[in-house]
């Protein structure tokens, strides 16, 4: 699906309440952009990347789309050991896959053929060893203290959020999961349509007239059924599966 087919779906599934042409295609992408970050929090997508040291430099920028950092990967590269994080823990499989000689689900290749580290997140920190902070900012980056004194290039991986496929470039959200992202950037909608004192007292949805607290009240329950969709699908519908 394309980003256009987004918007033409999301604009459907709004027209029952009348509001279909109440946002502009700028809006509801920016709907479908929080969307996409808050279903990426619970399903990542895995991407390369070239973390780049230079010598007296403790700040490294990270990619725009930057979620975590695989932190398997991560340690193997600086020959670190360290403990999982929620996201990553969710994403064991992955580290599993790699490390029986198969391609993860997302189809990147991943060689752990050195050794398997030791995670332990109780190991204190060795004296001396440099400390490796990602901060969330924008863009995101990498502080390490003391800064390196050489250059070092390490391909490692990391946890990415999804984008949705353009004419320009092509998407990493599955199809199957459109669903998903559909239902919380309608529930955006209603929620910022709920939240619009500029809404006129009386709407018209079809050949009806609604009164405004009518109207709230559908659109209210609209949001709810949308969140509740969101929630259920992401909980208990395996990766990638429909229905």
């Amino acid at each position: 699906m394309l980003i256009t087919d987004y918007r033409a779906a999301q604009r459907s599934d709004l027209r029952d309440l009348g509001c279909s042409a109440y946002f502009d295609d700028e809006k509801l992408d920016e709907f479908h952009a929080r969307s996409l970050r808050a279903y990426s929090r619970y399903r990542p997508y895995l991407m390369p990347f070239i973390l780049r040291l230079i010598a007296g430099e403790e700040n490294v920028e990270l990619p725009e789309d930057w979620l975590d950092v695989h932190r398997p990967s991560f340690d193997a590269a600086l020959g670190l050991a360290g403990g999982y994080t929620a996201v990553q823990t969710s994403y064991s499989l992955l580290l599993a896959a790699a490390e029986e000689g198969r391609p993860p689900m997302s189809g990147l290749e991943m060689d752990f053929s050195a050794g398997r580290l030791t995670y332990d997140p109780y190991q204190p920190d060795a004296p001396g060893r440099p400390t490796y902070t990602f901060l969330a900012t924008q863009p995101p980056r990498l502080v390490i203290r003391p800064a390196p004194t050489t250059g070092a290039v390490h391909p490692i991986f990391y946890f990415a959020s999804h984008r949705l496929a353009s004419a320009q470039q092509p998407g990493t959200l599955p199809d199957a999961e459109s669903d998903l992202v559909l239902a919380w950037a309608c529930h955006l909608a209603c929620e910022a349509l709920l939240g619009d004192p500029a809404i006129l007292e009386t709407v018209k949805v079809g050949d009806r007239e609604l009164k405004r607290d009518e109207f709230a009240r559908q659109l209210a329950a609209k949001s709810d059924r949308k969140r509740d969709v969101f929630d259920r699908l992401l909980r208990y519908r395996p990766i990638g599966a429909m229905g």
